[in-house]
């Protein structure tokens, strides 16, 4: 049977390659490190194969074409903040299986039986790699010394040599995950189509899933380019620098870190008030005390110190990564970054990413408080399955990722008023509630000689400042200002029981507000009562007043910059950036003009 593809999934094959490769991610730092830390052999094959599964249930799931390959790269760039000293060698086999499976895939037109043997190719990767390293290495004298030791050592056994038979050893290693791979991704399928079966909550954490929208109460930091990078290189060093310090070292950091990231991602607090995670820790610290320690350890019935010690600096660790990953998340939204990501060609990479860094500490909780509730591996894939597949509709439910605040700056007379004007016009016409004033100036002879406040809720205006000196308020450059205009636009702001699907208009924030003068003490429950806001701000104060009232990765649109050669023919550049801006703010408001 052939696998048939919905034209929704091609079109959402980016977001399912973003869930994917949050969990392909997760399975690769988490239960690898874990399986790293024990020394057990051969563990990169063994995440081979668990990879080969996942991939296989998730394409029942999502059967969308290309979102293999996809995930893949999310994985490997996920994997780039990895725990481990070495992650060059296993990004290439994340990108590689990737690859090998979507390519297989292609060749056997996603039938059944198709999967079956892109998954045992894609598992097999793992060896050839080794392989490869070990001949990049060492050169091609380790072929030579391998066929030696060979036949020396049949010679010694008495065996019957055949043509070529010292590289039977090496066909048989391959075909172990080859064989693998095929019963692997034969259970996965089993799995994926078993979870489309289920759709009630398997865990309590299923409902708690992070959204797109932006929470107006809480305050967050603008992101940004050299903290992100900061966030990784302490990632790593925390990483290394518990495993190779004494312990005490290694919770003064991680407080240090964990400290400095409540005390500028405020929402980080939430992450602290769940018990099940101090229940999963404490329970991770006894299990190591019996099962990693030395002296009677192995015969279980011995807490040992030594065993504790190592769970101590495993629970460490895993601060640091869950920490981590969120706040990676939050600086990911800087705009270098997702220019760097279209000058490579892929676009819709980062935002991949951002969805990935999202789900995967919702993830690891449904895989830890699943594996608490059964110790069944099925019904726990079955589990993760079915919760990513509502993560993703709940998700997809919300209105596109939105700012809430958007700002239009530009010179001195540049037409800022202008805009935000027509913005207004054209969120009234789409029955949208307007709020807050405008400040339209008034010529004279060619030159500017005074202001207007203007309500846009009732159309009702008043003086507001005059050229020179009359104004009975207070003096900023050439304009002296009316008190009564203060009072005017005050009561704009300070309306009762604003609707949430609100947009609030504010022109202008400037100097005097800057100083606690002005609009200063009403801008910001204003921004917290409206669904929207429209800022009307010089360049020249922009990042400070982003900065004074904690705006949040606004939109700004600089009046002076609009293309002329954007518009299309018979619209003008203001009017197609006030149609945009205007749909920006539908969407965000859930309001969306079809």
């Amino acid at each position: 049977m052939v696998v048939t593809v919905p034209n929704d999934y091609r079109e959402n094959v980016w977001l399912y390659a973003g869930m994917l490769g949050s969990i392909w991610a997760s399975v690769e730092i988490l239960i690898g490190s874990f399986l790293h830390n024990l020394h057990i052999p051969l563990t990169g094959t063994f995440l081979s194969l668990l990879s080969v599964f996942l991939i296989s249930a998730a394409s029942q799931v999502w059967p969308a074409k290309g979102m293999i390959w996809r995930s893949a790269l999310v994985a490997a760039s996920m994997k780039a903040v990895s725990p481990s000293a070495v992650i060059l060698g296993p990004m290439m086999a994340i990108v590689m299986e990737g690859f090998l499976f979507e390519i297989s895939l292609a060749v056997t037109r996603r039938h059944i039986a198709g999967f079956i043997i892109s998954g045992a190719i894609a598992a097999s990767w793992s060896i050839v790699q080794r392989l490869f390293n070990l001949v990049l290495v060492y050169g091609f004298n380790l072929v030579e010394l391998y066929r030696n030791l060979y036949r020396y050592a049949a010679e010694k056994m008495g065996f019957v040599r055949l043509p070529g038979d010292e590289y039977f050893l090496v066909i048989a290693f391959i075909a172990l995950p080859f064989l693998g791979g095929m019963v692997f991704s034969a259970t996965g399928i089993w799995i994926g189509r078993r979870s489309l079966k289920k759709e009630e909550p398997c865990t309590e954490g299923q409902n708690v899933i992070p959204l797109k929208k932006n929470y107006p109460k809480i305050s967050h930091p603008r992101p940004s380019l050299a903290m992100g990078l900061v966030q990784m290189f302490l990632i790593v060093f925390g990483l290394y620098f518990i495993e190779t310090s004494f312990i005490l070292y290694g919770f003064l950091y991680t407080a240090a870190y964990i400290g400095f990231n409540l005390y500028r991602y405020k929402n980080l607090a939430r992450k602290f008030k769940k018990p099940g995670m101090y229940v999963t820790f404490i329970l991770l610290a006894f299990l190591t005390g019996f099962f990693l320690g030395g002296g009677n350890a192995t015969s279980r019935d011995a807490f040992t110190l030594e065993g504790a010690y190592i769970g101590g600096k495993m629970i460490f660790r895993a601060f640091i990564m869950i920490i981590g990953f969120s706040v990676i998340g939050m600086e990911l939204k800087h705009e270098k970054i997702r220019r760097f990501f279209h000058s490579l060609g892929f676009a819709r990479l980062q935002p991949s990413l951002e969805v990935a860094f999202l789900a995967m500490p919702f993830m690891s909780g449904i895989l830890v408080e699943s594996s608490r509730r059964t110790k069944d591996p099925f019904k726990v894939a079955i589990c993760m399955l079915v919760s990513a597949r509502k993560w993703i509709a709940r998700y997809s439910s919300v209105p596109e990722a939105c700012t809430r605040v958007t700002i239009i700056t530009g010179s001195l007379h540049s037409g800022k008023t202008t805009m935000a004007l027509a913005v207004d016009n054209i969120l009234k016409s789409d029955n949208v509630f307007t709020y807050g004033f405008l400040t339209p100036g008034y010529m004279k002879n060619g030159q500017r000689t005074g202001f207007d406040i203007l309500s846009v809720r009732t159309g009702e205006k008043t003086a507001f400042a005059i050229k020179g000196i009359g104004g009975d308020a207070v003096r900023t450059g050439r304009f002296s200002f009316y008190e009564s205009g203060f009072r005017f636009g005050r009561q704009c702001l300070e309306m009762p029981a604003i609707p949430e699907k609100s947009v609030v208009f504010i022109d202008e924030i400037g100097p005097l507000e800057l100083t606690g003068k002005g609009w200063d003490s009403c801008v910001r429950p204003a921004l917290e009562k409206s669904g929207a806001s429209i800022l009307v701000i010089r360049r020249n104060i922009l990042e400070e007043a982003i900065s004074r009232y904690g705006i949040q990765n606004p939109e700004i649109l600089d009046v002076d910059s609009l293309e002329k050669d954007s518009a299309p023919e018979g619209t003008t550049p203001e009017e197609k950036a006030a149609q945009d801006v205007s749909e920006r703010i539908l969407k965000c408001l859930g309001q969306p003009r079809y």
